[in-house]
């Protein structure tokens, strides 16, 4: 269902209705120039699948109000107006129950902030805190720009501020507040991600935040480059693909990337390794990713579905992601034909690829009969 919004607005008060629900307070104050319009939810909930952007859109013409688009705020700090004269529209929640406190700020003319307020706790370091803050918040679509720790007679607070990389709904912006609350006071947090979440943050140049955080498993690979020039190399590209398709939540390939290895011999993401300045490349990154994108089309049945195969460009270079999304139960398996056996390859060979922890495995004959068999006597 469309979302209606209607405002009533009477001198500097009014209130702003969602699908006919009164949800905001709307407070005005000050004039034109320096005109601050506050909304503050008049409900315990407002509708958490509304964004920012299309409250700002209803309110900011009543006040001559001009808001920009919004747009990739990469590489863009938190822009803090140190005089009054400047416009703003912001959104601003109590101290939630887990104390993220949130608070969206639109200036005019700038991208909007996103600000939460969280109580400091003696168990976790600031350091600490900024790391676990970088991670929730890249998991909601922002990016951190400012962390500051602030105490007065009352209390010690993090004040956290960081800019859209990709506009998500309020709700995006309660989770982030609540899981913030909870990093703020648990000594062993946990921080994973998911292959959606890795490309998102590669994509907005946000690699610091994976560096030393991200390990190679289920959801994800490495590799510092990819020589297709050989048959065996082309294989067994076709099968880190395919490993993925078989899984149940896909996962991402990032070519370009160096790993480094941990205590107990588990790889994590350490920098980026750019195709563009390594001495091996013959060509070009895009003609890489389209070598990449012939061997998955040639090497592979049936087709991945929506598999992406992309040249990322970042401030220190260039790089591939190879994104697989979750497959249909129905096209599985993804089977790889072709092998490599003492250097000689055999086309009409295949496997079915399927990765476990950080490795390719393949599924064992005896496997390979019992899905048959299952599935001949099934039909």
């Amino acid at each position: 269902m469309a979302t209606e919004m209607r405002v009533e607005l009477q001198n500097s008060r009014g209130k702003l209705f969602i699908n006919e629900r009164e949800c905001l307070n709307i407070i005005v104050a000050g004039s034109k120039p320096g005109l601050e319009v506050s909304l503050e939810p008049a409900v315990e909930q407002i509708p958490a699948d509304v964004r920012f952007s299309e409250l700002v859109a209803k309110v900011s013409p009543l006040f001559g109000f001009v808001a920009i688009e919004f747009a990739d705020a990469r590489g863009l700090d938190v822009w803090r107006p140190h005089q009054v004269d400047v416009d703003a529209i912001c959104l601003f929640y109590g101290m939630r129950e887990s104390g993220g406190s949130p608070c969206l700020t639109q200036y005019e003319n700038y991208p909007t902030s996103v600000d939460f307020s969280v109580f400091v706790h003696p168990s976790v370091s600031a350091g600490e805190m900024r790391r676990r803050a970088e991670i929730i918040c890249l998991k909601r679509g922002v990016r951190v720009a400012d962390f500051k720790e602030y105490q007065d007679s009352y209390e010690h607070r993090w004040s956290i501020s960081g800019v859209w990389t990709e506009e998500g709904a309020l709700r995006e912006v309660l989770h982030a507040a609540d899981e913030l609350g909870l990093a703020a006071r648990t000594p062993s947090w946990p921080a994973s991600f998911v292959s959606s979440e890795i490309l998102h943050a590669v994509r907005h140049g946000l690699v610091d935040v994976l560096a030393g955080e991200l390990q190679e498993g289920e959801c994800f690979d490495a590799k510092e480059f990819l020589d297709l020039s050989e048959n065996s190399a082309k294989v067994e590209f076709a099968k880190d693909v395919a490993q993925f398709a078989n899984s149940a939540d896909g996962g991402l390939l990032l070519i370009g990337v160096k790993t480094r290895k941990m205590e107990g011999g588990v790889e994590v993401f350490a920098k980026l390794a750019p195709l563009d300045k390594n001495p091996r490349l013959s060509g070009s990154p895009a003609k890489l990713a389209q070598a990449a994108r012939d061997v998955v089309d040639r090497y592979i049945y049936p087709p991945v579905s929506g598999i992406s195969v992309e040249v990322i460009r970042l401030r220190d270079g260039e790089m591939i992601s190879v994104y697989i999304p979750p497959q249909a139960p129905q096209l599985k398996p993804f089977i790889v034909h072709g092998e490599t056996v003492s250097g000689k390859h055999f086309g009409e060979f295949f496997s079915i690829p399927v990765r476990r922890g950080d490795s390719n495995l393949p599924v064992t004959p005896k496997e390979i009969h019992r899905l048959l068999a299952g599935r001949i006597l099934d039909s």
